[in-house]
């Protein structure tokens, strides 16, 4: 499944999928989205209400949290595949993923834009008005392990980066490799029951 916008694609494409017993998410090229949108996703791969990560601004310090969602995704094995594309949001996700051992990342490191912005709009002008708008840090993005992503991005598990020859033949290693490790975890989980 591939959520290029947190939530609407991916909510749908989720309620296809369910009952499904592995999930690739496909985070390649998503910029990310709104926190609202990151923590509705979220919910649909946690059993419980979960921190996601803290947000540290001057004034106050506070977690952010995913509650459950149906359809239910807790119980799959899942594979993220991110590249350094993969900004914002959705590094949270991938990060989050990875830390709570819910995940196995697969790809290139992200691009590190993580960080709390506020918006500031203004305008100049009456009737023929030229509007615009200003983009400011208000604080940072901390996880479970302590660490902010800004400026480092999400490492993943397991790096791949498909070759000029791959991207010709229409070709995606790290879908196959995705497949592989989600073959393999299934197998395990088998054997042990």
């Amino acid at each position: 499944m591939c959520p290029k916008s947190f939530p609407h694609g991916a909510e749908k494409t989720l309620w296809k999928v369910k009952g499904s017993r592995a999930l690739i998410i496909d985070l390649r090229g998503n910029p990310g989205g709104q926190i609202e949108d990151l923590q509705r996703f979220a919910g649909y791969l946690e059993s419980s209400d979960t921190e996601l990560y803290t947000e540290v601004a001057r004034d106050k310090t506070q977690k952010i949290m995913a509650k459950p969602r149906q359809p239910s995704f807790s119980d799959v094995p899942l594979v993220v595949l991110v590249d350094s594309e993969s900004a914002s949001s959705s590094e949270m996700l991938a990060r989050h993923l990875q830390l709570s051992g819910r995940a196995v990342v697969i790809g290139d490191r992200t691009a590190g834009e993580v960080a709390v912005a506020r918006m500031f709009r203004q305008h100049i002008g009456t009737e023929a008005a030229v509007f615009y708008g200003a983009q400011t840090t208000v604080g940072r993005v901390t996880f479970s392990d302590g660490k902010d992503l800004e400026g480092i991005g999400v490492t993943p598990d397991i790096m791949c980066i498909p070759e000029a020859a791959d991207l010709a033949a229409k070709k995606d290693p790290c879908r196959a490799l995705a497949f592989a490790t989600l073959k393999t975890k299934l197998a395990a989980n088998t054997a042990q029951k």
